[in-house]
């Protein structure tokens, strides 16, 4: 091998300088009744749902998991206003459902998330 190609090989191969901020960021992941240690944190919430509420009141749509409200264990509220392109959200009931989002304190009880892009909520299959 002549020296130059060697000389490019061992710049391509590791003296290229890494870039960190390109690397992805790793989102915390937690249990549906573990979801209150993720408060105003961005971090994926893992649960069944047990309750899906599509004509709820004050304009929201309710994934409720763990156990039906109000035993919920953590919550995923959807705006009237996004639910058309989360599709059927009666399908969910049972299935096991992983949340990506900002979790807060509903009411000041409940842990929940709310989620207007469908890419943040990934079922099971």
């Amino acid at each position: 091998m002549r020296p130059i190609s060697l000389v490019l090989l061992v710049c391509l191969l590791g003296c290229a300088p890494s870039r960190p901020e390109l690397a992805p960021t790793a989102v915390p992941a937690l249990a549906d009744t573990a979801a209150e240690r993720g408060l105003g944190k961005v971090v994926a919430v893992t649960g069944v749902v047990a309750q899906v509420k599509t004509r709820a009141q004050h304009g929201f749509a309710y994934l409720n998991f763990g156990a039906p409200y109000p035993g919920q264990s953590f919550s995923v509220l959807i705006p009237d206003s996004a639910t058309a392109r989360f599709g059927d959200l009666e399908r969910l009931t049972g299935r096991r459902a992983t949340a990506t989002g900002r979790v807060w304190l509903q009411d000041g009880r409940w842990p929940a998330m709310t989620l207007t892009d469908p890419a943040a909520l990934v079922v099971a299959p």
